[in-house]
């Protein structure tokens, strides 16, 4: 399967069942990913919090993106890098630093990331060697922010997957 640029090798998930995601959260993403793909950004992951899961997809084009290619991350370790997945997709490879922001932040509800030039004014921020280091640089550089820039990135968050994905969308030049 061909990564999308920017996209790191992917984390070592562990399916608990192969249930397709139920989250309320999956057609408002549906929705952004139609119009990010509109917009021309092609790769990058939507998040939302739903309960102690994290509702998250598969590394897909938001043009190509469907309902079954959301998967729910149960639980992550950041020192193992593993996932625990319910879902029939390998999730996207940035899908635990969402679930360490969204269980880090619990004003955080959703997170919104594609690829873009960000407009000015938005701090940019570096990703680290790990995936907890590049939440921990997200969530700092978004103190008193909703948007960073993370290289190929641009990163937003919401309380609810439109407020992210608006606050996204804003945040793209």
């Amino acid at each position: 399967m061909k990564r999308a640029s920017g996209a790191r090798p992917a984390v070592n998930p562990e399916f608990l069942s192969g249930e397709a995601s139920a989250s309320p959260a999956v057609e408002p993403m549906l929705a952004g990913a139609r119009r990010l793909a509109e917009a021309g950004h092609g790769a990058g992951l939507l998040s939302a919090r739903n309960g102690l899961r994290t509702t998250t997809h598969a590394n897909v084009p938001f043009g190509s993106l469907a309902a079954g290619d959301f998967v729910e991350v149960a639980d992550y370790d950041p020192h193992l890098d593993r996932l625990l997945v319910i879902g029939k997709r390998e999730p996207h490879s940035f899908a635990g630093m969402h679930a360490l922001m969204l269980r880090a932040k619990r004003e955080v509800g959703a997170i919104a990331m594609a690829e873009g030039k960000p407009r000015e004014g938005i701090r940019a921020v570096s990703r680290g060697r790990t995936m907890l280091e590049s939440a921990l640089a997200a969530l700092e550089g978004l103190r008193g922010r909703d948007a960073v820039a993370m290289a190929p990135y641009v990163l937003a968050v919401g309380r609810t997957p439109e407020e992210a994905l608006a606050r996204l969308e804003a945040s793209l030049a």
